[in-house]
């Protein structure tokens, strides 16, 4: 949990830089696009304000992280 923490924050900082690089998709494309294009599931999530949540994706084999950030329509960025 510690670490999941840690890296909420530190992703928080990049922020800035991956706006650029940002695609917004419905929850459930991002989720399946994420876990067929790399091999990521879900292993934590959280709220960033009352209504979004950051959720954090995994694939502990190949070491990559991706950061959602789900709007309260259910879209992913």
């Amino acid at each position: 949990m510690k670490k999941l923490l840690i890296a909420l924050i530190f992703s928080v900082g990049l922020a800035s830089s991956a706006f650029a690089q940002q695609q917004c998709l419905p929850l459930e494309q991002a989720q399946e696009s994420l876990k067929s294009t790399y091999g990521e599931t879900l292993i934590g999530q959280g709220l960033a304000d009352p209504s979004h949540v950051i959720q954090m994706y995994q694939n502990k084999d190949k070491q990559s992280v991706t950061f959602l950030t789900v709007r309260p329509d259910g879209v992913a960025c």
